[in-house]
């Protein structure tokens, strides 16, 4: 078992280690006493596999800080990366008055705000077809489709049949759509029913 002195001494290491992580990212993602927390538990986790013959504490625990330190800031990075680096309130022309959310659709949604292109015409082409598959089909099989859609409650319950029923249906459904060109319909349907 580790004495007072010992975890003192750790808990210092802990917290200089912290600071220069800190300081390194200089992010708000990552937090002094967060990190500092982090460090200790990873180290608490590998103490049974420390062997005092092999060594002092020393350099275990430098060790264990190092490895862990460094998959922090990968981490840090890798999030701030995957980030917008300009605020939606931002504004979207120097000088100009117009916000940066006030340029993006609500369709285009996340993606356009990290700078993705959007394909407004694949996504009317999308939703033509998909109108187009919904007008053909019995009024039985668009409540299945509405059944599925409500995920608040069972989709056979929802479309009053039992869940064999709904299976065959779902997949006599899947292949009409498919065959109408509704490809991602089809794969909203399979998730559907595979999470009930």
């Amino acid at each position: 078992m580790m004495d007072a002195h010992s975890a003192a001494i750790m808990s210092g290491m802990a917290g200089r280690t912290a600071m220069r992580i800190c300081r390194r990212v200089r992010s708000h993602l990552l937090e002094w006493e967060d990190v500092r927390q982090e460090l200790l538990l990873d180290l608490w986790s590998r103490l049974e596999a420390f062997d005092l013959q092999r060594g002092p504490a020393g350099p275990f625990v430098s060790m264990c800080f190092r490895h862990r330190s460094a998959r922090l800031v990968r981490n840090a990075r890798r999030e701030l990366q995957a980030r917008h680096p300009l605020p939606l309130d931002a504004p979207a022309e120097v000088g100009g008055t117009e916000e940066l959310v006030d340029t993006l659709s609500e369709a285009d949604g996340y993606a356009a705000w990290t700078g993705q292109p959007t394909d407004q015409f694949g996504q009317l082409e999308r939703q033509l077809d998909l109108d187009r598959a919904l007008s053909g089909l019995s009024w039985e099989s668009l409540t299945i489709c509405a059944a599925l859609i409500m995920s608040d409650t069972d989709p056979a319950d929802a479309a009053g049949m039992s869940r064999t029923t709904l299976h065959r249906r779902v997949h006599d459904l899947r292949c009409r759509l498919l065959a109408a060109g509704v490809g991602g319909a089809v794969e909203q349907i399979a998730h559907s029913v595979g999470n009930n």
